[in-house]
């Protein structure tokens, strides 16, 4: 069984807005998502900003309120057709117990810099059981890690260059 896709933004929106798009469940900043995560991943339709260039990034990863490791992520360089749409598609995947998530889109830049940056609260179910998952938990965890330090490292520059 397939889920509709969760509409993320990187800005605040009215309820009303986008009621044409039925297809998608509407995510706001502050609403805690609940979601069901299946063998497949986690779908989900990311609205761009208006600063997302061609050869950036968009980037999803959820944590474990409890973790300090992203335990489901996803990445996706821009197409032009994702520009031109104003949409990119990404299939959160990984591995983690149901649980509390922080919920993290970002989009970065060509030089790894964190452009723009939304969190989102969100309740995972992981029903997927243990012995489906073929991916080595230490490569995951080692994955999820350098995800990490990448992602702090880059804020930590955008920050120091920010003074200046």
């Amino acid at each position: 069984m397939t889920q509709p896709p969760v509409l993320l933004s990187f800005s605040a929106r009215a309820l009303d807005e986008h009621a044409e798009d039925q297809a998608c469940q509407h995510a706001l900043q502050y609403d805690t998502l609940k979601l069901e995560y299946q063998s497949l991943g986690l779908p989900f339709l990311c609205e761009l900003p208006f600063d997302a260039q061609l050869g950036d990034v968009i980037a999803l990863y959820a944590t474990s309120v409890q973790a300090r490791c992203a335990s489901f992520s996803a990445e996706a360089p821009l197409t032009k057709e994702a520009l031109e749409t104003g949409h990119q598609s990404l299939q959160l995947k990984g591995q983690g117990e149901s649980g509390e998530y922080i919920v993290q889109l970002s989009l970065i830049g060509r030089h790894g810099m964190v452009k723009n940056s939304v969190e989102y609260n969100a309740y995972i179910n992981s029903a997927v059981e243990q012995e489906n998952v073929t991916t080595d938990k230490s490569s995951v965890m080692s994955n999820s890690v350098a995800s990490a330090l990448k992602r702090h490292t880059t804020n930590l520059m955008a920050s120091v260059l920010a003074i200046f």
